[in-house]
């Protein structure tokens, strides 16, 4: 994502168009603005997003994975909306920060990917889990092939034929319910995980869009909480990770660097990030004996909302939490993992009388299938980690949600202009807005892997 910011032209300040001949005439009188110009990649956004061009609205279009947004924005009206000036000019170090520490991720083929980028290929395979119990396990049926061909004339098919039974029904039946439940479990807490996820962005986006509709009573405290709800998605991924040390361009644009030491500071930054959220929906909607009882009870009702809101993401959270730090228990991997290696030893003893030096292939197969699928399980049990290819696209999920803050902030300030033009369109006032109605266009592709729907 590229941004660049420069003094715009007279002309460029009314681009958006202006409702008449008087407005334009005093816009291009207005003193210079900023103009920002966004090209982002890889900007997800929901498929019912909706995007307002000029003065009016443009009907919704598929997911994108391609942005451009041009804002124009007036430098004097900054005092109205503090927060836009540093989100958006910032969005680049943000971007290209969370694009470099989830590549892991980003890159590797997804399981929809096809037959072919998901065939041949290593990274993604967990064969570290695997790679040190399967060259024991090969080793072992080299040694036994070498001992059977070469050093003894045992025949051993009498011994084969009673070890066949055996081997079949105790071991391997055993062998695969143990397996199949550890799978299952891991692959139920990866999916719970990508659940909660999605609680925070959904309640981010909830919270971020009644600010902006019912908060314009109080702009300083509006805009604070608008800035700690973007740094909460974070400061949660950070904290999951173990991250001790936060990065300053991963929080560009959202908190200061005294903040973010304060941030590094506190044992648990999310919720530092929902406190300072919370003080300021209190500031906003807090009610006295000298309320009208009408804005008391309205405002009363958008606390309690906001208040659920932000539970949810804090639930959201302590239940990631709870993820990474409940691993399944230790009897149960050890008792299936030493299952695993008898299994594989007693592979050449079953086959081997009967299939020489062919053993080893089988015996290598064999071990590389069950030990995937237990490596498989291990993976995907506490999916946070940033180093591995199969663990949540954590980074992602931030820029989705940073990505629809920057789309409702347009919107909003479109709105703003609307609202405006419907009350004076008779009049030869002078549009005073919040932000200078500006263009925004984008390209869109279609992306179902990381659509939150």
């Amino acid at each position: 994502m590229i941004a660049t910011v420069f003094d715009s032209k007279e002309d460029d300040i009314c681009e958006g168009g202006s409702p008449s001949g008087n407005h334009e005439t005093a816009g291009r009188k207005r003193k210079k603005g900023l103009r920002v110009v966004m090209e982002s990649a890889m900007l997800q956004l929901e498929s019912s997003s909706q995007v307002f061009a000029n003065a009016g609205a443009v009907p919704p279009r598929p997911v994108s994975l391609q942005r451009t947004m041009n804002l124009t924005i007036r430098d004097d009206l900054y005092d109205e909306f503090t927060f836009l000036h540093a989100f958006v000019t910032q969005a680049a170090t943000r971007n290209k920060f969370l694009d470099d520490e989830g590549k892991m991720q980003r890159l590797c083929p997804k399981s929809t990917s096809g037959w072919f980028r998901t065939l041949f290929i290593l990274n993604g395979r967990a064969l570290d889990w695997i790679i040190f119990p399967w060259l024991v396990v090969t080793l072992h049926a080299v040694i036994y092939a070498y001992i059977d061909v070469y050093l003894t004339d045992f025949d051993q098919e009498d011994a084969t034929d009673l070890w066949q039974p055996i081997f079949t029904f105790a071991l391997n039946t055993t062998l695969g319910f143990l397996l199949v439940f550890r799978l299952n479990r891991a692959a139920e807490r990866y999916w719970q995980a990508r659940v909660f996820w999605g609680q925070v962005i959904i309640a981010v986006r909830a919270l971020v869009s009644s600010l902006l509709v019912h908060g314009s009573h109080a702009r300083k405290h509006r805009d604070e909480a608008l800035r700690w709800l973007a740094a909460f998605p974070l400061t949660a991924k950070d904290f999951i990770r173990g991250e001790i040390k936060l990065h300053p361009d991963g929080y560009a644009g959202i908190v200061s660097a005294e903040e973010l030491r304060e941030l590094e500071h506190n044992t648990h930054a999310p919720l530092f990030v929902a406190y300072q959220v919370r003080r300021h929906l209190k500031a906003m909607y807090g009610v006295s004996e000298g309320t009208d009882p009408a804005l008391a009870f309205s405002r009363t009702q958008q606390m309690i909302f906001m208040e659920e809101q932000l539970n949810r993401m804090l639930e959201a959270q302590g239940s990631m939490e709870r993820i990474k730090g409940t691993p399944l228990p230790l009897v149960y991997v050890t008792h299936l993992r030493s299952f695993i290696l008898i299994n594989l030893f007693l592979l050449p003893w079953v086959w081997g009388a009967s299939l020489g030096w062919y053993t080893v292939p089988i015996v290598a197969v064999v071990a590389f299938a069950l030990l995937g699928i237990e490596a498989s399980s291990a993976e995907v049990e506490i999916p946070f980690r940033k180093d591995r290819p199969n663990a949540l696209d954590m980074d992602g999920f931030c820029k989705i949600i940073l990505s629809n803050i920057l789309q409702l902030l347009s919107e909003y300030r479109n709105d703003d202009f609307n609202e405006w033009k419907s009350e004076n369109s008779t009049s030869n006032s002078e549009y005073k807005p919040k932000f200078e109605p500006g263009r925004i266009s984008e390209t869109r592709e279609t992306d179902s892997y990381i659509r939150e729907s």
